[in-house]
């Protein structure tokens, strides 16, 4: 029993890593493309995803040390524990960062006289909370742990201010879902009745893709947060395991694979990356071989004009 008990918690802990090393990749492409393009980048919704995914991405190497923790079953120089603390802080991050966003769209379609300083003013805050979130779970007052042989993160209840930190954070971080919930019905309301008026199609669809981006992530989300605070589950691998799991899926998985399912000029660029890539290399070096070619017809010219002695 002990022995199969040693391979579930390796074939866990890989299970972690593997998901991270699959995940990370594409996400990163994603925000690079969102990052590098003026067409992403020059509007402030996209900006926001950006911040949104740098602190999802933030939480792989915590997943992933936490995944090697369990392969060696003790966690290498406490990596581990340190980097698995950022998720603590970024799950509530990314809530009011999807908020913000929600709000975004709701200033964009209403034209609403929200200052763009406004939104900025609100993420610099975001980072400021989430460091200082980070830095009391990592002091004597709070704690947020990882352990061999335990399948997802949790709380450190010996400490006296752990709960206290929980409970504000599964607060701020269901108020935000719920809040970017009605924001984006509001919205694909307000395009259903201007579809009956008018008849447009385009931004019906454009903004349904929307509600259904919010309501994949409202679902996933919701529960995930009300199980982790308020369920009171054994803490058994069992159910650790898809609590943990649902999570990695919900920030490294599922946000990078809905923008590129519902946005199709993304989902284009995504593709043809690596095309231009390829292209803008071999087009080099038809140049280079272009410039050493004439180079040596040059030369040869060069040398045939020399008058000889």
């Amino acid at each position: 029993m002990e022995q199969e008990s040693i391979v579930s918690q390796k074939i866990v802990g890989v299970t972690y890593m593997s998901l991270v090393l699959v995940a990370m990749p594409v996400y990163l492409r994603i925000l690079y493309i969102f990052a590098s393009r003026n067409s992403y980048r020059t509007l402030e919704c996209y900006r926001i995803m950006i911040h949104i995914g740098i602190i999802q991405c933030a939480m792989g190497p915590g997943i992933f040390f936490f995944g090697l923790m369990q392969v060696l079953n003790y966690d290498f120089l406490d990596i581990g524990m340190y980097t698995i603390r950022i998720t603590s802080a970024a799950i509530k991050m990314e809530a009011v960062m999807s908020l913000v966003l929600a709000k975004n769209r709701l200033k964009f379609i209403f034209k609403l006289p929200i200052p763009t300083w406004f939104h900025k003013l609100v993420l610099a805050i975001v980072w400021l909370v989430g460091i200082g979130n980070y830095v009391i779970v990592s002091s004597p007052l709070a704690g947020y742990v990882a352990t061999p042989g335990h399948y997802s993160t949790h709380y450190d209840m010996t400490k006296p201010y752990s709960y206290l930190v929980q409970q504000i954070g599964a607060y701020i971080t269901l108020a935000s879902y719920v809040s970017a919930l009605i924001i984006y019905t509001l919205i694909t309301t307000h395009f259903i009745q201007l579809r009956l008026k008018t008849g447009d199609h385009v931004h019906f669809k454009k903004e349904g893709h929307i509600l259904l981006y919010a309501i994949i992530h409202f679902v996933i989300k919701f529960t995930l947060e009300i199980v982790f605070n308020y369920a009171h589950l054994p803490d058994i691998p069992m159910v650790d395991y898809p609590l943990f799991v649902g999570y990695v899926f919900q920030n490294l998985i599922v946000s990078p694979l809905l923008y590129l399912l519902l946005n199709g000029n993304l989902r284009k660029d995504f593709i043809t990356l690596e095309k231009k890539s390829q292209i803008s290399t071999v087009f080099t070096t038809i140049v280079m071989r272009d410039r050493s070619i004439a180079f040596r017809a040059n030369a040869i010219s060069t040398s045939s004009r020399m008058p000889v002695p």
